[in-house]
C-alpha cells in the first residue's frame, strides 16, 4: 500500500469495519500499521517499543472501532496530540541517563 493511499481510512472501509465487516476491519488495521508504527518511533526509545506500542494501539482500535463517532475523525482519534493516550512500552530496557 502506497504511503500517500489513505484508502484505508475511507469513510465507506470504516463504517464496514464498524459494523463487523471481517475484511473491512483487516484493511483498516493493516492500513493504519505503518502510519502508527511511525508515530511510535518518535515517541518510543527503541524499535521493539516503537513496534510494542504501535500493536497496543491497533489493538485498541480493533476493540475501540465501534465507538468512533465520526469516521472523518479516525485519525485525530489514532494519532492524538495529548500523549497519554500512547501506550507505553513493556520494555524493560530503560534509556541510561
Amino acid at each position: 500500500m502506497d504511503v500517500a493511499d489513505r484508502s484505508w481510512a475511507s469513510t465507506q472501509l470504516i463504517e464496514a469495519a464498524q459494523a463487523g465487516d471481517r475484511e473491512s476491519i483487516t484493511a483498516v488495521l493493516h492500513g493504519a500499521h505503518s502510519h502508527v508504527r511511525r508515530f511510535a518511533e518518535h515517541l518510543c526509545a527503541s524499535p521493539q517499543d516503537a513496534e510494542d506500542a504501535a500493536q497496543e494501539a491497533l489493538i485498541t482500535l480493533y476493540r475501540k472501532i465501534g465507538s468512533l463517532r465520526a469516521t472523518r475523525a479516525l485519525a485525530s482519534w489514532m494519532f492524538p496530540n495529548r500523549p497519554e493516550r500512547v501506550p507505553a512500552p513493556r520494555s524493560s530496557a530503560v534509556r541510561a541517563s
